[in-house]
């Protein structure tokens, strides 16, 4: 079962050294975390992973790489989490309970060959240890498709206003979030601007859980931070 919390990383952002902020959430209780480090080369996100994924399974938590299927597979993550213009190229064409841990390309090039000579699957069922399928979504369309090609969850943004998504276009808001929540089958994490005070309102709206970068990236008590998101969880 997926946790109802979702952090995601951001090193730009974070209080102090990424291992340091994400073992504080761990031992906060966090046990589901993407590594997202757009800001990285493939061979930076390949050398943190290869020190984070140990860390969070250490702790008994569930970690995704974003984007680069050859680092998760490689380093022993739990899946992949993906941006929503790489859903079909990735994962067209295969039947969803046949999806297995299949990378097209080499480790430099994973994600960036043309469709037709490239199969990253990153498969299975959110039951299947080591292979979760998340996609970054921002609207309904983009909700169904994600769902239809095997995505075992989804992130919805932005749903509020935040400095930490900036150019998604304006807030989806609590309507479109339930919108989005009755059409799909499959979990939806509210994701941008998600306090602690919010999560309850995006639970009512139909989301499985939430998801956080800045309100705990930034955080000067990480642990705390997490602690008051589970709680709100918890309501």
């Amino acid at each position: 079962m997926l946790s109802r919390l979702y952090l995601i990383t951001n090193s730009r952002q974070a209080s102090a050294p990424l291992p340091t902020v994400l073992r504080a959430c761990f031992d906060a209780g966090a046990t589901f975390v993407q590594l997202r480090e757009k800001h990285l080369s493939h061979r930076e996100i390949s050398v943190l992973a290869e020190h984070l994924v140990p860390l969070a399974h250490d702790h008994g938590a569930q970690i995704l790489v974003n984007t680069y299927a050859d680092i998760a597979h490689k380093t022993g993550a739990d899946g992949v989490h993906l941006p929503t213009d790489r859903v079909q190229p990735d994962l067209e064409g295969l039947p969803p309970k046949e999806r297995r841990a299949i990378i097209g390309g080499s480790a430099s090039s994973a994600g960036r060959l043309p469709p037709k000579e490239r199969r990253a699957i990153i498969g299975g069922s959110a039951s299947s240890a080591g292979h979760i399928i998340g996609v970054s979504t921002h609207s309904l369309a983009e909700a169904k498709a994600a769902e239809q090609s095997g995505a075992d969850f989804v992130t919805l943004s932005p749903i509020f206003e935040t400095a930490s998504k900036p150019g998604y276009g304006p807030a989806l808001g609590l309507d479109e979030l339930a919108r989005v929540c009755k059409a799909i089958d499959i979990p939806v994490y509210a994701l941008a601007g998600i306090t602690p005070e919010r999560v309850e309102a995006c639970l009512d709206a139909g989301a499985y859980g939430v998801a956080v970068m800045g309100g705990v990236m930034r955080a000067e008590d990480v642990g705390g931070a997490v602690g008051a998101y589970l709680e709100a969880l918890r309501f």
